[in-house]
């Protein structure tokens, strides 16, 4: 009982952090911490760390291993596309999109096939990487410390949170998993309808 409260606080307390724009390298002390900082720092880069977790909790036992391989490889790789592409599109919409999409089958505590589960993961540790990456490339002086602490902490958030959640099966926790998913199916969109306004769905000024 006391490891799932504790669970869902921390969810509760991260899902609080607001987006920042010294989220970037010059607030933290070094690349690693810059790493670590970013993606709990901007919107569209944390909602897909609170709900993939969520969701992998609803998931079968025999079904994370593979569920959470895909997404850990696709992470490192999509770090490593996203130091050496030259131009990468502007992937939060896509972030945000995936974030909905999660937060829509936790709410209705849905679990498509295993090949589609472990596509959404591949999608969402991919966008992560390349995202994160992408966006401070120009900042960074060591990219190989940054995206280690990139790494340490997109892997190990979504791994804890899904290793608390994991198994209660109590009324409560199902419930809250579904409130918290509302309030990140919300705030993506809005913070989505806000990016679209500015700059029009496909990232071009109207």
């Amino acid at each position: 009982m006391t490891r799932c409260r504790t669970g869902i606080v921390g969810v509760v307390l991260l899902f609080g952090i607001p987006p920042a724009a010294w989220g970037h390298i010059g607030f933290a002390a070094n690349d690693l911490y810059a790493g670590m900082l970013h993606p709990l720092l901007h919107f569209a880069t944390v909602l897909p760390l609170l709900t993939f977790p969520l969701w992998l909790s609803q998931r079968n036992k025999t079904e994370l291993p593979s569920l959470a391989t895909a997404y850990l490889l696709a992470c490192t790789a999509g770090a490593a596309l996203g130091w050496f592409i030259p131009k990468v599109p502007d992937l939060q919409p896509i972030l945000l999109l995936l974030a909905i999409l999660a937060g829509i089958l936790v709410a209705v505590n849905r679990s498509p096939f295993l090949w589609i589960s472990i596509i959404l993961a591949i999608l969402i540790g991919l966008s992560e990487g390349v995202d994160n990456v992408a966006q401070v490339r120009e900042e960074l002086t060591d990219p190989l410390l940054y995206i280690a602490g990139l790494l340490l902490i997109a892997g190990l958030l979504p791994m804890h949170i899904t290793g608390l959640l994991h198994g209660c099966d109590q009324l409560w926790i199902r419930i809250g998993a579904r409130i918290i998913s509302s309030w990140i199916i919300t705030a993506s969109a809005l913070v989505l309808a806000l990016q679209w306004n500015e700059s029009g769905p496909l990232g071009v000024n109207p």
